[in-house]
C-alpha cells in the first residue's frame, strides 16, 4: 500500500519518509530518514502487535460510560474532599501548622484545610495543598533558570517534586497524591502554552508524556476509585497513547531507553488496570502482553542502556498480573492434577508470589501501594502452607495500610479481607440435636478454661443448616468449657502444660494444626485423643500434641515469646 513501519519509531510511514537503502532494507532494520538522522535504534517489533493495538484500541476509543470534563481542564483541589480533610485533622489532638506558610490549623468550614498522606509523624508534614503547588512551582521554576544558565535537568525527577514528601521522602497518597499529580500535570499544560522553557533541549513532549502517567498512577492510587475516575484513566491513557507517545518518537530525548520505559508503563501498569477495572479483560491481557514484550526488548539488549533497570522483575509484575486475571477469568485452572502435583504447584506460586513481594518493596518502597498489593496477595497464598505467618504478615499489612492511607482506601480494604480471612480461629462444637456446629473463637476465660465462641461469616447464609441457631446467638459469645471444643485444621495455637519428659520444651511454642488423632472412647464429649502440631520455630519438628495441652490464640502475640525463666507448666493470661 505504499507504506512501511520504521522500526525506530514504530510508525507507519510513506515512502518518502525513506531513503532508498532503508526502503529496501529487512522490515526489522527499516529506519526512517528522522531515526538515523537522530541515531535511533532499530528495535524489532513483536509479531503479535497488531493483534493487541487493536484490541486496545477498541477499549479506549469505546463510548464513555459515565460522562466526564476535558481532564486538564480540572482543578487539582476538585480531588480533595475537604470535608473529610477536616474531620481528620479534627481527630489529631495537637496544635499543628502547615509547614510552608506557618498557619495553624483551623476547622471553619471557609478555611483551606491542612493535609497530610505522607509517612510523618507528630505535628510534621501538615500543609496546604495550594501551599504545596506554590513550593513545587517556585521549585521547578529555579531548575528552568539554571538549565538556562547551563545547568542539569532531568524531567523523570520533576514528578518526585510534585507528588512527594519533602520532610520523609514518602509519596503522598490518597486525595493528597491524586491532587499534587493533577497540579503536575496542569502546571506542564500551562507552562506549555505560556513560556518557551520547555523548548529547550527538546524535553517539552517529554515533559507531557511524564506528567500525564504521573497523573494516571495518581488515579490508579486513588482512594475512591469509582467510575468517574476509571474513565479519566481512559481518556488519558488515549491522549497518551495516540498523541504524546508519538511525538517523543521524533525526538532526540528522551533517549530511546526511556521511551520504550514509558511505553511499557503505560499498557502494564495502567492501561492493564483501567481496562481491568472497567470490565473488559481482553484489552488487559493484551495490554499486560504488551508490556511483556516491550520489558523483554528492553532486557535483551537489543537496544542500548545507559541507566541500571532490572526489566526481569518488571516482567515478573506484569505476568503475575496476567496470570492472576486469566485464573479469574477460568484460563488458567489445572485440570486433573494429583494431589502431589497440586503442591508442588502451590510451592511454585508461593515463592513467586514472595519474590514479587521482595522486588516490589525494593524498588518501590515498602510503604508503597505495589508493595502492600503483591504482600497481600502473598499473604493470602502463604495462609495454605503457614498460617501463623500468613496472619503475622496480613496483620501488619492491614494495621501499615490503615495507618497510610486511611480505613477507606481500597488498599486497606483489601488488606482487611485478607487479615479477617487469616485470622479466622474455626472451632466445632457437639450439639445435642444438631451434631457439629461451628464457630469463631474470640477469646477465652481462664478461670473457668472456656472458649468465648460467636457464630461464623457463614451464619447469614439462611440455608445454613444451623441458621436459625446462630440467629439466636447475635451479638452474643457463648462460652463453651475447652475440652468440648474440636480444632479446625490451620488454627493458630500455643502449647503449655506438657510435663517433663522429650517433649517437655515445646511448651509455649507457637504453632498451627495441621491433622488430629481419634479417640476409640466415642462418649467422651470431644473425641479428639491429640493434634499434630505445625510450629512457627521452623527449627522444631512437628509434634502430636494432648488437646487438653493446645489453646487456640484468637490473636497472636507481636513475636514468638522468649519462654526463657517462665513457668512452661501454667496455660497463658486469659485473653
Amino acid at each position: 500500500n505504499g507504506t512501511h513501519v520504521c522500526s525506530g519509531c514504530h510508525k507507519e510511514l510513506s515512502k518518502a519518509k525513506f531513503s532508498s537503502k532503508q526502503w529496501a532494507n529487512d522490515k526489522n532494520q527499516r529506519r526512517c530518514k528522522n531515526c538515523t538522522a537522530n541515531n535511533i535504534q532499530s528495535v524489532p517489533l513483536p509479531e503479535t502487535q497488531n493483534n493487541e493495538n487493536e484490541v486496545i484500541n477498541a477499549w479506549i476509543t469505546a463510548p464513555a460510560k459515565v460522562a466526564s470534563q476535558p481532564i486538564v481542564r480540572r482543578a487539582p483541589n476538585d480531588y480533595i474532599d475537604e470535608e473529610y480533610a477536616r474531620e481528620k485533622l479534627a481527630s489529631f489532638p495537637d496544635e499543628v501548622s502547615c509547614w510552608i506558610c506557618l498557619e495553624e490549623k483551623d476547622l471553619s468550614s471557609t478555611s483551606r484545610p491542612l493535609l497530610r498522606d505522607c509517612c510523618c509523624r507528630g505535628g510534621s508534614g501538615w500543609a496546604h495543598y495550594k501551599c504545596l503547588e506554590q513550593y513545587a512551582t517556585d521549585k521547578i521554576d529555579t531548575i528552568f533558570e539554571n538549565t538556562k544558565l547551563g545547568g542539569h535537568m532531568n524531567p523523570g525527577d520533576f514528578a518526585e517534586i510534585w507528588t512527594s514528601c519533602p520532610n520523609c521522602n514518602q509519596s503522598y497518597e490518597n486525595d493528597l497524591g491524586l491532587a499534587t499529580s493533577a497540579g503536575f500535570m496542569n502546571y506542564i499544560e500551562e507552562k506549555d502554552d505560556v513560556s518557551p522553557d520547555l523548548q529547550m533541549k527538546g524535553i517539552k513532549a517529554w515533559l507531557r508524556v511524564e506528567s500525564s502517567m504521573t497523573f494516571l498512577t495518581g488515579l490508579r492510587n486513588a482512594c475512591h476509585l469509582d467510575e468517574s475516575y476509571i474513565e479519566e484513566g481512559r481518556q488519558l491513557s488515549n491522549k497518551i497513547l495516540k498523541r504524546l507517545l508519538p511525538k517523543i518518537q521524533k525526538s532526540t530525548l528522551p533517549p530511546q531507553q526511556r521511551k520504550l520505559e514509558l511505553e511499557a508503563d503505560l499498557h502494564g501498569n495502567e492501561l492493564s488496570f483501567f481496562a481491568e477495572k472497567n470490565g473488559d479483560y481482553e484489552a488487559a491481557l493484551a495490554a499486560g502482553k504488551r508490556a511483556r514484550e516491550l520489558f523483554e526488548i528492553l532486557a535483551s539488549g537489543a537496544i542500548p542502556l545507559i541507566y541500571e533497570q532490572d526489566y526481569e522483575a518488571k516482567i515478573a509484575f506484569v505476568q503475575d498480573d496476567n496470570d492472576r486475571m486469566k485464573e479469574e477469568m477460568g484460563e488458567n485452572k489445572e485440570k486433573g492434577e494429583e494431589e502431589e502435583e497440586e503442591e508442588e504447584l502451590q510451592k511454585v506460586k508461593l515463592a513467586k508470589s514472595r519474590r514479587l513481594y521482595e522486588l516490589a518493596m525494593r524498588d518501590s518502597g515498602e510503604f508503597s501501594v505495589t508493595a502492600f498489593c503483591k504482600g497481600v496477595n502473598y499473604a493470602e497464598l502463604l495462609y495454605k502452607s503457614s498460617v501463623v505467618k500468613s496472619v503475622r504478615l496480613a496483620t501488619k499489612l492491614f494495621e501499615d495500610s490503615k495507618r497510610i492511607f486511611g480505613t477507606d482506601h481500597w488498599v486497606a480494604i483489601r488488606a482487611q479481607g485478607v487479615y479477617e480471612m487469616t485470622s479466622r480461629c474455626c472451632v466445632s462444637v457437639r450439639h445435642p440435636d444438631r451434631g457439629v456446629v461451628e464457630f469463631d473463637v474470640v477469646g477465652w476465660d481462664k478461670d473457668e478454661d472456656c472458649y468465648a465462641l460467636i457464630p461464623p461469616e457463614s451464619a447469614d447464609d439462611e440455608e445454613h443448616p444451623s441458621h436459625d441457631l446462630y440467629k439466636e446467638l447475635t451479638g452474643k459469645a457463648v462460652y463453651t468449657p475447652r475440652r468440648h471444643c474440636i480444632l479446625s485444621r490451620v488454627v493458630p495455637v500455643i502449647v503449655f502444660g506438657l510435663p517433663p519428659g522429650p517433649l517437655y520444651h515445646y511448651n509455649n511454642k507457637i504453632g498451627e494444626t495441621k491433622t488430629f488423632g481419634m479417640s476409640e472412647d466415642s462418649t467422651e464429649p470431644n473425641f479428639i485423643s491429640c493434634y499434630m502440631i505445625q510450629f512457627e520455630d521452623e527449627d522444631l519438628e512437628d509434634c502430636e500434641v494432648p488437646p487438653g495441652c493446645v489453646l487456640v490464640l484468637p490473636k497472636l502475640p507481636p513475636e514468638m515469646p522468649d519462654t526463657k525463666g517462665d513457668s512452661v507448666d501454667k496455660a497463658p493470661a486469659s485473653s
